[in-house]
């Protein structure tokens, strides 16, 4: 069995592909209008879109919200037959250029949203995921630091199997991308625009792992991505990449066979990926030791049975749930050093009460563990606060709210290292560290916690 000569399409030849105007079109830039910024460099967001009204407007918000002040935003839609292309129109004011039509997959909608960029950055955004508010303002940072290809960081993925989990990006994915998917995460990426009209864009042959074989092609022509911590994104579960892992690690092996490993050492590879996606490939290993020591090794399973079961039934009792979703929670991120443990496990206690929660200004690390721990305890973000239980915020823009109007009808958490003003301890808080907690409504309840 040969190699197919590895193909993919080049800027130009998509830049006259997209030409052609589409039936739908719209955006401020189709009305003559453009950045005005000249200052600082231009960040083109590209976000693919086929009937999500569900989850787009959290996107877009996220894209508006942030801190980063010249963000040009496309919107590349695949015939949406919902209320997408509502919402999109609903929201033109912040959306640059939009076209709605047919498509060859998320691919080439991807290279159809990069030729129609202008920026000097270029990031993707799918229609289910979002970004931290100053997620583009530390990518930029980074990039002019650097001067970087691209920078790529950190996501939480959201509602896998039930979970919030943190996941880090790899600094050092290069020394191990020939060999199969490393961990970088498309939605961290900011990348300089220049790459694609020197590298090609993505491959259209490839269902679900053509970004990897973007970034193998990219590292082999000596083009290596920065990774920074201080870049996180939230990802939701569900997407094409989590649903059909099989097909995304049987991609994966055909691209790193194609980009020049041997065909048996791809197998190899990719073999217990296939059998195990979701990282389980050590009961090869097991089957290895049984048939070298079958006694010990039918113990070690059993045990591991016994412990699993055991870490299960702690779980499902509310107060070891507490202590172990904290215990994890400071081993994997290691930022809330300022708040108490007891602030943490009201920090908790609060998200399961709450049902929403909206963050009105989130900077410092402890904010976006906050925000962790929040959606970790079964709360989710809100696009506007008029309907959230909880306001986050961190302690240098409370000035950018009525705190005492706020607290009279939700929880207020204010999260910062820094000096409190005078004139917020003066209204009704507890404070766990680093963490206060505002509300009226809670003060009999806190008492009593504190109490026991």
């Amino acid at each position: 069995m040969g190699k197919k000569k590895i193909t993919f399409p080049t800027f130009d030849e998509y830049a006259k592909k997209v030409a052609d105007c589409p039936r739908l079109i719209g955006g401020y830039r189709s009305k003559g209008l453009a950045s005005v910024r000249k200052d600082i460099p231009l960040v083109s967001i590209i976000t693919v879109t086929h009937n999500t009204e569900k989850t787009l407007l959290r996107t877009l918000d996220s894209v508006r919200a942030q801190t980063y002040q010249n963000i040009e935003h496309i919107i590349i839609d695949g015939g949406s037959t919902d209320g997408t292309l509502e919402l999109i129109q609903a929201n033109e004011d912040a959306i640059a250029y939009w076209r709605s039509e047919r498509d060859n997959g998320i691919y080439d909608a991807f290279n159809k949203g990069v030729v129609l960029t202008t920026g000097q950055y270029i990031g993707i955004l799918n229609a289910d995921d979002y970004y931290e508010p100053d997620q583009i303002e530390s990518a930029v940072a980074v990039l002019l630091k650097t001067e970087a290809p691209f920078v790529h960081g950190d996501i939480v993925m959201h509602g896998w199997k039930g979970l919030d989990v943190p996941l880090l990006g790899d600094p050092d994915y290069a020394s191990r991308i020939a060999q199969g998917m490393p961990a970088i995460f498309q939605v961290t990426v900011l990348c300089q625009a220049d790459v694609f009209k020197r590298c090609g864009l993505f491959s259209t042959r490839y269902l679900v792992a053509g970004d990897f074989e973007w970034f193998l092609r990219l590292a082999q022509q000596g083009y290596i991505g920065a990774h920074s911590p201080s870049i996180r994104a939230h990802m939701q579960a569900g997407g094409i990449s989590t649903t059909r892992q099989r097909r995304t690690m049987l991609e994966s092996g055909l691209i790193i066979w194609q980009h020049g490993l041997p065909l048996g050492r791809a197998v190899r590879l990719t073999l217990p990926r296939v059998i195990f996606p979701n990282g389980n490939s050590q009961f090869v290993s097991i089957i290895k030791e049984f048939r070298n020591n079958p006694g010990h090794t039918l113990w070690k399973v059993i045990r591991k049975a016994i412990n699993a079961l055991t870490s299960h039934n702690k779980n499902n009792h509310p107060e070891r749930r507490i202590e172990s979703l904290l215990d994890v929670f400071l081993n994997a991120r290691q930022v809330c050093s300022s708040i108490s443990p007891l602030g943490l496990e009201w920090l908790y206690g609060i998200a399961l009460q709450s049902r929403t929660y909206f963050i009105k200004a989130a900077w410092g690390p402890e904010v976006s563990a906050a925000k962790i721990l929040l959606q970790g305890g079964g709360s989710r973000q809100v696009p506007t606060s008029s309907s959230a239980d909880v306001l986050l915020l961190d302690v240098d823009h409370m000035n950018t709210v009525d705190l005492q109007k706020e607290i009279r009808y939700r929880t207020v958490l204010a999260v910062n290292n820094a000096k409190i003003p005078t004139r917020i301890l003066n209204l009704p808080h507890r404070s766990f560290g680093s963490l206060l907690i505002f509300g009226t409504h809670l003060n009999a309840d806190l008492s009593r916690r504190e109490a026991l």
